[in-house]
């Protein structure tokens, strides 16, 4: 927590290799922020991070994530807009979820990109990879998730307009995905034109 309180807007938060564990939350505070391992180093923060509303443009890349904290299970919550969450490592020690969008307010444009998710619902059925709750056009790509038998891989629930989730990181596929939603967005306000009803 001492590194994320000290981070003034645009700084990057460079951990050499090793575990670092802490208790409650580290919070991501301050706009366009960076938490990452210096150059490849191996870097484990076992303890909850949050990215604020107030850090737009947030980054979390390259680090392995998890919390062993009894009150705070997951391990990451993105709430602000603009933030990138990229090639980390995430997994849970408990029954919970690992990543959680938009649970405190609505973030806009997260994107998720490229990370290995796993371990976190171990039984039952609420406990997700990806929780994407109140979003706005979030992007969720070329991330590996797996082990969760007690929840959904990636859950767009209750208020995730315009998320896209693709399994593809090529330019073209997601345009080609953009294209066909386009096409199924105008094929319906014709419809609706026409007076077809609730197309």
């Amino acid at each position: 927590p001492k590194l994320t309180r000290s981070l003034r807007a645009g700084e990057g938060g460079c951990l050499a290799r090793g575990v670092y564990r802490h208790r409650g939350v580290a919070r991501l505070r301050a706009p366009g922020t960076t938490l990452r391992p210096i150059g490849r180093a191996r870097v484990v923060v076992n303890g909850a991070i949050w990215v604020l509303g107030r850090a737009r443009g947030a980054r979390v890349v390259g680090l392995r994530l998890t919390t062993s904290d009894p009150v705070y299970s997951i391990p990451l919550k993105v709430q602000a807009d603009d933030v990138t969450v990229a090639r980390n490592t995430i997994s849970g020690r408990r029954n919970t979820i690992c990543v959680l969008v938009g649970s405190d307010r609505v973030a806009e444009r997260t994107v998720i990109e490229e990370n290995r998710i796993s371990n976190c619902g171990r039984r039952g059925k609420f406990d997700h990879l990806l929780y994407i709750s109140h979003t706005r056009d979030a992007v969720v790509r070329r991330n590996l998730l797996t082990r969760n038998p007690g929840g959904y891989a990636v859950h767009l629930y209750p208020d995730a307009d315009h998320t896209l989730v693709v399994p593809s990181g090529s330019t073209a596929r997601v345009q080609e995905v953009h294209a066909l939603f386009l096409h199924l967005i105008l094929d319906q306000v014709d419809a609706w034109a026409a007076g077809e009803g609730d197309a």
